[in-house]
């Protein structure tokens, strides 16, 4: 296990959760309200699917491994707990460890198309990591009353 920032407030927050973590004008968080704060971000960034989605080691020259974030932040304390909920990032609690899976509706007329075919032309503008792991076909896909992709019937499609 690598140690990070995260980790290591996550260890002083639990040895001791009523020492003050962060003190800034008249605001003071112990460590145990500011590990907490720093999880909730975290679990946000989780569900939002960011976070690591590949090992820097393996991958090719300037290809991200993992998400970024944009912080416009002053001099605040916030700063700090969006750093350290960033760290907190868990690689097997985050989106990226669900394989991304397409569901599709063929066009009348269009032959059915092999599951490597499709993905090889997605692979001719996604970053590998979005790739789809498998493709689910439907006689159509439903959409949202505003026109857009219903997510919630995606995934009980996907996994009823």
């Amino acid at each position: 296990m690598d140690l990070n920032i995260g980790l290591v407030v996550e260890a002083v927050a639990a040895a001791v959760p009523e020492r003050e973590a962060l003190v800034w004008r008249d605001r003071r968080l112990p460590y145990a309200a500011f590990a907490e704060r720093c999880r909730r971000l975290s679990a946000v960034l989780g569900g939002l699917g960011l976070g690591a989605k590949g090992d820097p080691d393996t991958a090719p020259a300037r290809e991200a491994t993992q998400d970024l974030v944009l912080l416009h932040l002053t001099n605040c304390p916030e700063y700090l707990e969006a750093m350290v909920g960033a760290y907190l990032g868990d690689p097997d609690k985050t989106a990226a460890t669900f394989p991304v899976v397409a569901v599709l509706a063929l066009r009348p007329g269009v032959d059915a198309v092999a599951d490597d075919e499709l993905r090889d032309a997605c692979g001719a503008t996604l970053a590998r990591y979005k790739l789809p792991k498998a493709f689910v076909r439907v006689d159509a896909v439903q959409r949202t009353p505003a026109g857009k992709s219903d997510y919630a019937w995606a995934r009980s499609v996907v996994a009823p």
